[in-house]
This record gives structure tokens, C-alpha cells and sequence, in this order.
């Protein structure tokens, strides 16, 4: 029972649910690129199994470099973030305004709670 409880709430998770959105929009791109590139739906029949490896292999690649570079920009950010939170936070100790917004902040961000 709780099993199900458990994946009835995954599947009720509006985050997931967003990367369902995010995918079919994605995969509606996708399609429509491959319809201008393309004659005819891709079809495993007309690929040899060492094509088919190969062609993923390529994918898998060009997945782990932007992988790579997201998690580098992201690195970067939250570098860029937390640097602006201890400014902020050392300005708070002497300006009211910047005491609340900082608060603000922080609270609507979770800034400081990992």
C-alpha cells in the first residue's frame, strides 16, 4: 500500500510534471527538425545494429558535453549568488531596507538552508 501511495505522489509531483511539459515541447522540436531534415520517420530497420550503437554512442557524447557545461554555468552561478548573499547579508547588518530584503531573499529562496 504504501508503495502506491508513494507513486501515486510521484506521479502528482508538479515537478515531474514539468518535465513532462519541457520534454513534449522538446520532442515536438525534435520531430519537426526531423521532418525538415528528413524524408521519412526514423526506422531501426534501415540502420545496421553498429549504426544504431554508434549513432547513440555520438548522442550520449554530445549529452555528457552539454551536461558538463549546464553544470559548470551552474557552479559559476550559484559562485556569483552566494558571493551576493554575503554582501548582502554583511550591508543588512547596518541598513534596515537591506536587512529586509535580504530576509526576503532568503527566505523565499532557501538561500543559506543546505
Amino acid at each position: 500500500m504504501k508503495n502506491n501511495y508513494s507513486f501515486l505522489r510521484q506521479l502528482d509531483n508538479t515537478f515531474y510534471q514539468s518535465v513532462d511539459k519541457f520534454r513534449e515541447e522538446i520532442k515536438i522540436a525534435q520531430l519537426m527538425k526531423a521532418a525538415e531534415k528528413y524524408e521519412n520517420p526514423f526506422n531501426p530497420d534501415h540502420w545496421t545494429g553498429a549504426q544504431l550503437a554508434e549513432h547513440a554512442m555520438q548522442e550520449n557524447f554530445d549529452q555528457s558535453v552539454y551536461i558538463t557545461g549546464l553544470r559548470d554555468k551552474v557552479i559559476r552561478q550559484e559562485t556569483t549568488i552566494n558571493y551576493l548573499m554575503v554582501v548582502m547579508q554583511k550591508l543588512a547588518e547596518h541598513d534596515d531596507a537591506a536587512k529586509e530584503a535580504f530576509e526576503t531573499i532568503q527566505s523565499e529562496t532557501k538561500w543559506g538552508t543546505r
